[in-house]
């Protein structure tokens, strides 16, 4: 079961780029909308947000209290960053139903080390570093561990068919997805193909015209 996260916020009625005042504030503005509910446009502190991001990320439930004092179960559906600061700078709340299924991503979390690797020198490719699934909300996992200590040989591979998955949960992803798979490095060689011929030696040569000056003769 995910730990509890609340998350605290206030109403905005900045839009567009009136935003600009809130990021001075060190607030970010942020929109909840869901099934059967008007959008709320709202804006959260960034350290908390950060906070709340760094210990759930997109795939974990959250107690998000308005300064209403009612608090909303969401998830985040989404989240826009500076491309040059990679700041937050806008966030999508989806207000979730307890007795209605979500689908949404979970993230991958490889640990261990692969033996292929580490003893015969592999090279390892990770295909995905996350899987979509569908659950209540209340069911939602934050992570997925991946044990790479299973990948013993060359071509040995881990698929999301391999992945221990609670039975509450339903896998959307392909189950014939390669996650995970280690491949032989193959080091550049240059091999001679073939041998150059020896060259006639003088004698041979000489040889070869007395005998033709025999025959003329």
């Amino acid at each position: 079961m995910q730990k509890k996260i609340e998350l605290r916020a206030v109403a905005r009625v900045a839009l567009g780029k009136d935003n600009g005042g809130l990021r001075t504030d060190n607030l970010v503005p942020a929109v909840i909308y869901g099934h059967d509910f008007a959008n709320q446009n709202i804006a959260v502190k960034y350290s908390d947000l950060e906070k709340a991001y760094a210990e759930g990320g997109e795939s974990v439930l959250l107690d998000l209290i308005v300064d209403d004092g009612v608090s909303h179960k969401v998830i985040i559906h989404a989240i826009a960053r500076d491309p040059l600061k990679e700041r937050f700078i806008h966030v999508d709340f989806y207000k979730v139903k307890m007795d209605e299924k979500i689908k949404t991503d979970v993230a991958l979390e490889f640990v261990g080390e692969a033996p292929a690797v580490k003893e015969l020198g592999g090279s390892l490719i990770k295909a995905m570093d996350h899987i979509e699934i569908e659950c209540l909300p209340g069911d939602l996992i934050q992570t997925l561990v991946i044990d790479l200590s299973k990948l013993k040989n060359f071509g040995d591979s881990i698929r999301v068919a391999d992945l221990d998955i609670p039975a509450n949960i339903t896998l959307l992803s392909a189950k014939d997805a390669t996650i995970v798979l280690v491949e032989e490095t193959k080091a550049a060689t240059l091999e001679e193909t073939s041998t150059p011929t020896a060259a006639p030696t003088g004698g041979e040569k000489v040889d070869a015209v007395e005998e033709e000056k025999n025959k003329e003769n």
